[in-house]
């Protein structure tokens, strides 16, 4: 492996092929696990560290070839995220925290770009999504189930204050919603009477970067 490794591998990370799905063990508190995976094309790398051994917490971060910071979570818990990247070689780091030492389940997956289309679109729930575009012109869609007779909040917001924008499409492609001004952070919020499948489409307006949507659903 070229990548740089973080100081706290030890010089070694153990190379896994995407997707995996691993069980490993932290023995002591400041116990470090290193796993080196590669995507041949940009997209989103996926991480899910799930504590086996009740009581176990491990802290997570992936790293690029250079040893930079792509992505990490550090809370109380399980840690479950994603982030936009490009193609290379990346580390994922898993730290003990806390007194609890035990098994946890490692899952990773990277996927391509997000496709552009509803017929393709990804499903996705509340929550944040991690996303990028990747070229001028790109178009990520994704498709959210909204129940009946509740609020949706979407929330884009760009990592370096690019001009994104954000859509609301219903299942014809009608664009029901647009949030597509010069701000850093474009917002919709309507109400869904009756339960349906929406599509959103977040745009690139002559930008490129990495965002997070955010999706809260609450009843009206």
């Amino acid at each position: 492996m070229t990548a740089q490794l973080p100081d706290a591998c030890d010089g070694y990370a153990e190379p896994l092929a995407l997707p995996a799905d691993i069980t490993a063990v932290i023995r002591s508190q400041d116990d470090v696990d290193c796993y080196a995976v590669e995507l041949s094309t940009g997209g989103v790398i996926e991480v899910s560290a799930t504590a086996i051994t009740m009581g176990v917490d491990v802290d997570v971060e992936v790293t690029d070839e250079q040893g930079n910071t792509v992505v990490q979570q550090a809370s109380d818990g399980d840690e479950h995220f994603g982030g936009a990247v490009d193609p290379g070689q990346y580390v994922i780091v898993v730290r003990g925290y806390g007194p609890v030492t035990g098994d946890y389940a490692l899952v990773l997956d990277g996927e391509t770009d997000v496709p552009g289309t509803i017929d393709e679109a990804v499903a996705i729930g509340a929550g944040e999504q991690l996303g990028g575009i990747q070229y001028e012109g790109d178009v990520d869609t994704y498709r959210l189930a909204v129940p009946q007779n509740h609020v949706l909040e979407l929330t884009l917001t760009s990592s370096t204050g690019q001009d994104l924008d954000l859509y609301l499409i219903d299942e014809d492609d009608n664009v029901l919603h647009a949030a597509n001004s010069q701000a850093v952070v474009e917002e919709i919020v309507t109400v869904v009477g009756a339960a349906r499948d929406l599509f959103v489409e977040v745009r690139g307006y002559n930008a490129v970067d990495n965002y997070t949507l955010t999706v809260v659903l609450y009843e009206d």
